[in-house]
């Protein structure tokens, strides 16, 4: 059996695992578009900040393919053709399979600000942009950065460390809208300033100046001068490959529990999926590194003839602001009409319990990390809080950790 996995990041390469620990036999080809060892993009922003040298910014030794018994072909996929069942690699080079597995991630969001073409603009989506972003650093006093979400404030924290003059432009009121309510994001606002990160809300960049090479951004408010422009506004998942196929989408690839999607033998895992959450009973993406492993897990069995279901995506955010854990899970408060909260603050670090019929369903933390798992768990288990409802914050107390 022939079976071809697309991307080489956390969701693929936790399925060519599963794979092997079932199949030794088939012949498996992974098809990823850097020559670079596979890495994590989530150490991304710590090799920028010079906090991992890109030595040890792979996650394998160099024959690990070998030992997997992996082919690798080294280049993109630009297509599928579901009837044939072949790949379409750069330059009409076809790939046959028996079964597919789609895991070709996520890039960055374009916004449509004029001039985003300059010499000076950056994301920070590969290890390729890191470099390149990295590279270009060494010679800029002040970055702004586009985008107060998870993608931006990893690169603005990242920058700064490096010495670097930051602003921070956001759109909406708050930082990390997307994982904080607004009193937590407030929190998070005061200790990004106390290290030297100025935040401007409620506005957003129109344009970048200058000829060929950025000089400044203009906003709606006026006008920032900087030597460097970041784009971190977030990620959209890969989903052009199925275009013009039976493949159904919506943000993403749509599966089921299995991760196949809905054409036979074609699965898909990671940052491109779309799944049923069973906190909000909604399909949505989940882009984090332990959904994308577990997803990938989930599709190397089935691929693999071993019938195994995904119970979901896990609701986990976490960033660490100069070294202080910032984590959210489950749901916001926005999210749910009539939730209450609690909120608990001791010594610097400030606990925030979300609840509905008095069951937790999302927690945010500021310092904190003891119980977290426990904590997550509850949230996922839906089990009423009843006694421990005044108690379950604190973290003096110790807690039973049960897995999900």
């Amino acid at each position: 059996m022939k079976l071809v996995i697309i991307g080489a990041g956390a969701a693929g390469l936790s399925a060519l695992k599963a794979i092997r620990g079932i199949d030794s036999s088939s012949e498996v080809t992974v098809v990823k578009k850097e020559s670079a060892p596979p890495y994590s993009l989530s150490s991304l922003p710590f090799n920028l900040a010079g906090e991992i040298k890109d030595e040890k910014m792979s996650r394998f030794d160099d024959d690990y393919f070998q030992v997997m018994n992996a082919n690798v072909v080294i280049g993109k996929a630009n297509g599928i053709l579901t009837d044939a069942k072949k790949v379409i690699l750069d330059g009409g080079r076809k790939i046959g399979y028996d079964k597919l597995l789609i895991a070709s991630g996520s890039s960055a969001i374009m916004p449509r600000i004029d001039g985003l073409e300059k010499d000076g603009v950056h994301t920070m989506g590969s290890l390729s942009d890191t470099f390149e972003l990295r590279e270009a650093a060494k010679y800029a006093d002040r970055i702004v950065v586009i985008g107060a979400g998870f993608v931006g404030l990893e690169a603005a924290i990242a920058l700064r460390k490096l010495g670097k003059e930051i602003v921070v432009v956001e759109m909406l009121e708050r930082v990390l809208p997307r994982m904080l309510d607004t009193d937590m994001a407030a929190i998070a606002q005061k200790m990004l300033e106390s290290n030297g990160i100025e935040i401007r809300l409620g506005d957003q960049v129109e344009e970048v100046l200058g000829d060929k090479k950025a000089t400044g951004v203009r906003l709606g408010k006026g006008e920032i001068k900087c030597d460097l422009v970041v784009v971190g506004i977030g990620v959209r998942p890969n989903i052009e490959i199925v275009k013009g196929t039976p493949v159904k989408t919506n943000m993403g690839v749509v599966v089921d529990d299995t991760m196949q999607t809905t054409v036979t033998d074609i699965y898909a895992a990671g940052d491109i999926v779309e799944t049923l959450d069973p906190l909000s009973g909604k399909t949505r993406i989940a882009a984090i590194w332990p959904n994308a492993i577990e997803q990938g897990r989930v599709a190397g069995r089935n691929m693999a003839g071993a019938e195994t279901h995904y119970p979901g995506p896990l609701s986990v955010n976490v960033i660490n602001i100069f070294d202080v854990p910032v984590v959210a899970l489950g749901l916001m408060s926005s999210d749910v009409e009539g939730a209450e909260s609690i909120v608990v603050n001791r010594g610097g670090n400030t606990r925030k319990l979300i609840i509905k019929d008095d069951k937790a369903i999302g927690v945010q933390s500021i310092g904190y990390v003891r119980n977290l798992g426990f904590l997550l768990v509850l949230i996922n288990k839906g089990e009423k809080l009843g006694e421990l409802r005044d108690r379950v914050l604190d973290e003096r107390f110790a807690y039973p950790v049960a897995t999900r």
